[in-house]
């Protein structure tokens, strides 16, 4: 995985200014198992708070919209939108989240891709991976795995599904 620092919005400086503030987590999946496996799971210790866990992309930037989220973990794809739609969606807010994509199709034209999330964990990665990718986006770091050789980061513009 590459991982290169990028400075996180102010929006998150500050909410994270307090050490003992909790990581605002929104989650968004298609599967009612899995946002009930990962809301679990995240909401387990002190460190995060799931502010909401949703099954679509649109009701992921309605509550995204209402409320202060640090990092949203999407999985890729979504009934209707996909998460690379949402994470652009997030990227346009006042107070972007960072955007964690956690999917099982994880490959380098995934990466090449999703230049709008900031991290890319496979589905298979659970637990503590899972938490240490999330503290790393929310300090502002990028975990995206490599890319094929020859195959470019496609722009941020890009539409990956015609819905733009």
């Amino acid at each position: 995985m590459l991982s290169v620092a990028s400075p996180p919005t102010a929006a998150r400086n500050e909410a994270r200014a307090d050490p003992l503030s909790r990581t605002r987590l929104l989650v968004v999946d298609d599967h009612a198992a899995v946002r009930a496996g990962l809301r679990e799971r995240l909401a387990d210790g002190a460190e995060f708070e799931v502010v909401a866990a949703v099954a679509s992309a649109e009701a992921g930037v309605e509550i995204a919209e209402r409320q202060r989220i640090d990092v949203a973990v999407v999985d890729y794809p979504l009934s209707g939108r996909n998460g690379l739609w949402l994470s652009r969606k997030l990227k346009r807010l006042p107070h972007p989240p960072a955007a964690l994509i956690y999917s099982a199709y994880t490959d380098g034209v995934l990466a090449a891709a999703a230049v709008v999330a900031e991290a890319i964990v496979s589905k298979g990665r659970v637990g503590a991976d899972l938490c240490h990718a999330i503290r790393g986006v929310a300090a502002g770091q990028r975990d995206l795995p490599p890319l094929p050789p020859g195959c470019p980061r496609a722009s941020a513009g890009s539409s990956t599904n015609g819905n733009s």
